[in-house]
């Protein structure tokens, strides 16, 4: 079988939610492309999301960071966007599942839920009402979670990883800057200097 066989393989078992075989196929074809390394980086991503698929975010982070070192060290700018955004969701699920699990499904792991599922407007909707409830409760973790999500959505990425890194300096949590700083790198988005 050819690289580009496999590659495909890889790209149709993703597609058709076999995530496990994906995973496999995507590996055994990373190991082949040496000198292909802008479908590396495709490949790479291929497995994150996989992984991501099947609740994998940790081994998801490492896919992806491999994919985009790759996709920058080649200057694949068409993939680079795919692979920021899907960084982008590998660290909002690595911060919900850092966060102790008190209620079954509170309104940012229900936001969280259904930006995975791809429901934009329901995870936009539910991301605003867990930050409103951090903000009541004077909560700036939950605050800067609940705006690392609403992130996802496209029109508010910017805003909300500005206000996410407001919160977080003045918070003065180390996990949160970082937490933000990680988000603001993945979209692209220079953040302000922080004044002591």
């Amino acid at each position: 079988m050819t690289l580009d066989q496999l590659a495909k393989q890889a790209h149709d078992a993703l597609a058709a939610n076999h995530n496990e075989a994906s995973i496999r196929l995507s590996s055994q074809a990373i190991q082949l492309c040496e000198d292909r390394p802008r479908l590396a980086a495709r490949l790479w991503a291929w497995k994150a999301q996989a992984l991501m698929n099947l609740h994998r975010p940790k081994e998801a982070q490492t896919a992806i960071v491999r994919g985009l070192s790759l996709a920058k060290r080649h200057e694949e700018k068409a993939g680079l966007d795919a692979l920021r955004a899907l960084h982008q969701q590998v660290l909002a699920r690595l911060a919900l599942d850092s966060q102790p699990h008190s209620d079954p499904i509170s309104p940012l792991q229900a936001a969280v839920l259904a930006y995975d599922r791809g429901d934009i407007e329901s995870g936009t909707s539910l991301a605003l009402k867990a930050f409103n409830v951090a903000r009541a409760e004077q909560n700036p973790r939950d605050q800067v979670l609940a705006l690392l999500a609403l992130a996802r959505t496209p029109k508010q990425t910017q805003d909300a990883i500005l206000q996410a890194h407001e919160i977080a300096q003045d918070s003065e949590d180390l996990n949160l800057v970082t937490a933000v700083a990680k988000a603001a790198k993945a979209a692209k988005i220079v953040l302000p200097a922080h004044v002591f």
